[in-house]
């Protein structure tokens, strides 16, 4: 592990530490949860916490406001609080106590968070790897800019993991099923839209959720206070960065307090949706590989349907097999032509990153990164199968190649970038008949971004905007954000396209009952 030693780091991790275990931690994340609230258009809400005591510009959602306190600093300063010490004394700073239910208590101890992270990138980071930093800031960025509350995140997550073999493993390790899960974590995340914390005793009967399947989820996504202090603590103590060191809020983002732990709370709601949405990854990674082969064919399923719905006249093809000297071959998941040839080729990649691979310094010691080259390389062994006439498959002299990845491995290129193709190449050079000719640029697209792309795309638009983002002079570009500059004058003739899977109905049958019944959920909340 790095340590830093500078005498202005130690100040000020010292500063943080004295801020942090000086608070009593049930009333700092109710205000980080008030903080949160007050920055989510929920004023009223906030004000249960807070009063009146904040600045009138801290009533805002736009990230470039002074007063702005950015969702991914506020997970930051909750596992900094859960994983520094109490010092049996409160902390004062000024005139004020932090914990007292002052906007300012946060903001102080963010402010001392953000020197913080400044300082260890300042003593550490290389500036000659600065695309690395880059990649990092997006990762624990970007999906916080996304959003959770959507029905993209809930039925893509609940057509992945719905498969009977992730069922069975819900039902048989847990007692539990995925609509179960998205029921109860969607009802929690909507009480808590109000006050920081709900009963453990709701009463969720009247949407369909007795106590025992109340009980069975809150077992997957909340752990008592003491517990989860004790997990922060061991998680981030060998990373670094602060900025980048693991949460224990994905897998725990309720956390049960009072001496009966009666009391749920959770301080940053939205990570609650995340969790019964794509974080039942974490409910199903440890059934072995038949289940992680179960959900990756789900996602080439997700993605050709998707192709399929919004650009029905795009010429694809699923992947098939054919022989080569006697050996059976697959084509890659995806195929799309233009005129009769092949112009991407596109492998599908649901293999999920880890904290590791996406904040980490020693990233790329992470086996994922192997899966994706060897992606590129079944691309590029297909490309070159084509070229001799092997597949059945005319390729256009332009054919690209497309990494199409659940997770957003490779946002914003760089090093990790060159190194996975460096990988690749080492895997075409042992196989000894793919040329220089056949290894064509391939670009990694995360379905998010496809999602956003195809939604404004029409057939002739996405071709160009594909072949444009594998030139090296869009490396890191979002492929939406290519096709926006390429297709900015037609974009004025087109209306954005909706969703395409929004009846959601059919995989979560609650969802349907409650657009039936068109009323709010009736949930007590601690007074």
């Amino acid at each position: 592990m790095r340590t830093l030693s500078t005498p202005q780091h130690e100040l000020t991790r010292d500063l943080l530490r004295k801020q942090l275990g000086g608070v009593p931690d049930r009333g700092f994340l109710d205000l980080i949860w008030g903080v949160h609230a007050l920055q989510s258009d929920r004023t009223s809400s906030a004000e249960s916490v807070l009063g009146s005591l904040y600045p009138a510009g801290a009533v805002t959602a736009d990230l470039g406001s002074p007063y702005a306190i950015y969702p991914w600093e506020l997970e930051t300063l909750v596992n900094e609080l859960l994983a520094s010490p109490k010092l049996g004394i409160p902390w004062s700073y000024g005139s004020y106590t932090l914990g007292f239910r002052h906007w300012w208590a946060v903001a102080r101890a963010v402010n001392t968070l953000r020197a913080l992270e400044d300082q260890e990138y300042s003593a550490y980071c290389d500036p000659q790897n600065i695309l690395r930093e880059m990649q990092k800031i997006a990762a624990r960025q970007f999906e916080w800019q996304r959003g959770f509350l959507n029905v993209p995140q809930f039925y893509r997550s609940a057509f992945l993991y719905g498969g009977d073999l992730c069922s069975s493993r819900l039902e048989s390790e847990f007692g539990t099923s995925i609509g179960e899960m998205s029921l109860i974590g969607f009802a929690i995340f909507a009480a808590l839209q109000q006050k920081p914390s709900v009963y453990r005793s709701i009463n969720l009967a009247d949407i369909g959720a007795d106590r025992p399947t109340l009980e069975r989820v809150l077992g997957r996504i909340c752990r008592p206070l003491g517990d989860l202090r004790d997990v922060a603590h061991a998680q981030r103590q060998d990373w670094p960065f602060t900025a980048y060191r693991p949460s224990v809020l994905r897998q725990f983002p309720c956390i049960s307090v009072e001496a009966r732990r009666e009391v749920v709370l959770a301080p940053i709601p939205d990570l609650v949706l995340l969790r019964v949405t794509s974080g039942i990854f974490y409910d199903v990674v440890g059934g072995g590989g038949a289940i992680r082969n179960e959900y990756g064919r789900r996602f080439e399923d997700y993605c050709w349907n998707y192709f399929k719905a919004q650009l029905p006249n795009l010429a694809i093809k699923r992947e098939w097999k054919y022989a080569f000297r006697k050996q059976p071959y697959d084509t890659p998941d995806l195929l799309v032509s233009s005129d009769g040839q092949v112009a991407i080729a596109i492998e599908c990649k649901a293999t999920k990153m880890t904290v590791r691979a996406k904040l980490h310094d020693q990233a790329e010691d992470e086996k994922g990164f192997n899966d994706l080259a060897k992606g590129i390389y079944q691309i590029w062994r297909f490309f070159s199968h084509s070229r001799q006439g092997l597949t059945g498959s005319s390729l256009s002299k332009d054919a690209i190649g497309m990494l199409l990845t659940l997770d957003g491995w490779m946002v914003m290129g760089g090093p990790l970038r060159a190194e996975v193709i460096r990988r690749a190449e080492d895997l075409a050079a042992k196989d000894g008949g793919i040329t220089v000719e056949d290894r064509k640029s391939v670009f990694f697209c995360q379905i998010t971004d496809l999602e956003s792309t195809l939604a404004d795309a029409d057939e002739e638009t996405f071709l160009r905007a594909a072949q444009a983002a594998a030139q090296d002079e869009h490396e890191g570009w979002l492929l939406s954000s290519v096709h926006s500059r390429l297709s900015d004058d037609d974009a004025v003739a087109r209306q954005r396209k909706p969703y395409p899977f929004d009846d959601l109905a059919e995989l979560l049958p609650w969802w349907g009952a409650m657009k039936e019944r068109k009323r709010d959920l009736q949930i007590q909340v601690p007074g």
